[in-house]
């Protein structure tokens, strides 16, 4: 399975997969990295976007010991990210006090003085479809930027050495149950909907509506949004056209008819993607 093939996946919430949904998919990484990598960014666009491509029934992941040298020479996926890790070295001019002046925890700073390396170790890969194969950084960009300040500004308390996550590309061959799980888990109608919300001007529309329809919901004491429907959706909205427009849904009350128009069409679309990606 692709990481780009995790959007097709139900969310926890707007970035995140449920849990027991990734222990599902069989995927062949020990806990911590799942959890660092896929489970807190594997459906964010900029992480698609960058890794959307790599198979991770396919890659396998070591926790190695690492030269100092060799992590400070890793790439990044971008230039935001190449600038925050930089701005991150530069906070330890002074010591660690300007690091915990821009918002870092005491903990993470205690942990360097008595262990001079990370709490955690970060997320790398060694892939030749990314950075033709240089050891590049995926998460922990933070503790890299303070690996490399601290080098800079005190080696002293740096290791010549520090664990990190590895992941490589492997031919071993691993069960993959992506459309077992797709048929149970796949991705709502509403979050669908939210997620082409940048791209397809009609979903924009469409969540642009039904945002103004929760000003509805929240002052109807039966209403459940956490279970709200596509047939639920249709009833508020055709209840939200025979309220009296001189009431405070007034603004919402003038939108609804497009809402009723173009919902049926996008539901088509949603459904369409779903037999799509269970064949």
């Amino acid at each position: 399975m692709l990481i780009r093939d995790l959007l097709n996946f139900e969310h926890e919430s707007q970035a995140r997969l449920s849990w027991s949904v990734l222990q599902q998919l069989n995927i062949p990484m020990p806990d911590d990295p799942l959890e660092q990598f896929i489970y807190d960014h594997g459906t964010k666009q900029e992480f698609i976007d960058a890794y959307g491509e790599v198979d991770i029934h396919r890659t396998s992941w070591s926790c190695e010991l690492l030269l100092t040298d060799r992590i400070l020479g890793c790439t990044t996926k971008d230039e935001n990210s190449a600038n925050y890790v930089a701005d991150v070295a530069n906070d330890f001019r002074n010591g660690f006090s300007g690091w915990l002046d821009e918002g870092h925890r005491q903990e993470d700073a205690n942990h360097w003085v008595k262990n001079r390396t990370w709490r955690r170790p970060p997320i790398f890969f060694e892939h030749p479809s990314i950075d033709e194969g240089h050891l590049h950084l995926v998460e922990g960009h933070t503790r890299t930027g303070a690996l490399i300040g601290l080098h800079r500004f005190d080696p002293a308390l740096v290791l010549d050495a520090h664990l990190v996550w590895v992941g490589r590309p492997s031919n071993d061959a691993v069960e993959d149950p992506s459309r077992e799980v797709l048929r149970e888990h796949h991705l709502s109608f509403k979050n669908w909907l939210s997620q082409r919300r940048d791209s397809d001007p009609l979903a924009r529309r469409a969540n642009r509506r039904l945002m103004s329809l929760e000003d509805i919901m929240r002052h109807l004491p039966y209403a459940d949004t956490s279970s709200c429907g596509y047939e639920d959706v249709v009833a508020l909205v055709e209840l939200g056209l025979g309220l009296p427009p001189e009431n405070h849904f007034r603004h919402t009350h003038e939108g609804l008819p497009e809402l009723l128009r173009i919902l049926p069409t996008l539901r088509e679309q949603w459904l369409a993607n779903i037999e799509r990606w269970l064949a």
